[in-house]
C-alpha cells in the first residue's frame, strides 16, 4: 500500500455540555482529485452522556500522518448501516496518489490480508489481518486493530478489499472489517469509480503499461517493473 495515499482524519467536536474533543480515525484516497473512503463512525462525534453520535463542527485530513499539513474535508456520501463514508478534500485542485479498490466477495477461511491505519492518533502502522467468517454485512477477522485505525484500508495483492471497522464487543481477539463491495454504488456515485473484480488483471493507466501473466502481444516489449510506492516493493512483468 502506498503510505502517501493514507489519510489521518481528525474531528472537532463539542458535546451537549460544551466539552470539546478531537477524536481521530483513518481513511484512504480512492480518486486522484481527493475523494477519501473511511468508516461512517469515524466522521461522527460521540456524546458519552447521551450515548448518541452527532455531526462534527469540522473535519480535517492529513495525508500521510498526524504531523502532515491539514486540509479541510467534506462528507459527500455516507451510510450508517454500511458504516462507510466518502469525503472530499478541500483546497486547490491537485493530483493525489490513490489506492486501487476492488471487490472480493468470497474469501476462504484463513486468507491473509494487510490492514493499515493510525492507531491512537500516532504514525501509520501496518498489521496482518486473517479472515474468519461473514457476520451479517461485515466480516469477522483476527487482527490487532487499535482505536484510531477505523476507516483504514484492508488490502490483498490486487487492491483494497475492505475497511477497518473495529472490535467485536466482549471478544478481544475478534475484530471486524467492512467489505468494500457494500459501498460499490456509493463509490461510483461520489467518485465515479466502478469496482472491478479483485481477480481481474489491474491496468496502470498512468504509465500506459499493463500487468500481465502471459506473454506480451506482438509489437510489445517486456520489462520488469519495480513499484517502490508499496511496502514491501513489488516487481512484476509488464508489457509496453
Amino acid at each position: 500500500m502506498n503510505p502517501h495515499a493514507l489519510v489521518f482524519i481528525q474531528l472537532e467536536c463539542v458535546d451537549a455540555l460544551g466539552i470539546p474533543s478531537e477524536p481521530t480515525g483513518s481513511g484512504f484516497i480512492i480518486e486522484k482529485s481527493g475523494y477519501v473512503a473511511t468508516a461512517h463512525h469515524v466522521v461522527r462525534c460521540w456524546d458519552e452522556k447521551t450515548r448518541r453520535s452527532y455531526a462534527p463542527k469540522k473535519i480535517v485530513a492529513r495525508r500521510g500522518g498526524p504531523s502532515e499539513q491539514e486540509r479541510p474535508a467534506d462528507i459527500i456520501k455516507a451510510s450508517e448501516d454500511d458504516d462507510v463514508a466518502i469525503l472530499k478534500l478541500r483546497g486547490a485542485p491537485r493530483t493525489y496518489p490513490t489506492l486501487q479498490v476492488c471487490s472480493l466477495r468470497n474469501p476462504k477461511l484463513g486468507t491473509e490480508f494487510q490492514g493499515a491505519g493510525f492507531p491512537e492518533g500516532s504514525e501509520l502502522q501496518a498489521v496482518s489481518v486473517t479472515f474468519g467468517n461473514v457476520t451479517g454485512r461485515f466480516w469477522s477477522v483476527a487482527a490487532p486493530f487499535a482505536a484510531g485505525m477505523s476507516g483504514g484500508p484492508v488490502a490483498n495483492q490486487n487492491g483494497v478489499i475492505g475497511l477497518v471497522k473495529g472490535g467485536r464487543q466482549n471478544v478481544q481477539a475478534i475484530r471486524q472489517m467492512i467489505p468494500i463491495h457494500v459501498a460499490g454504488n456509493m463509490i461510483k456515485d461520489a467518485a465515479g469509480i466502478e469496482l472491478r473484480d479483485c481477480e481481474a488483471k489491474p491496468v496502470d493507466r498512468g504509465g500506459g503499461t499493463t500487468v500481465v501473466a502471459g506473454p506480451c502481444k506482438k509489437g510489445q516489449q517486456e520489462i520488469l517493473f519495480t513499484d517502490y510506492s508499496v511496502i514491501p516493493p513489488r516487481t512484476e512483468k509488464r508489457c509496453i
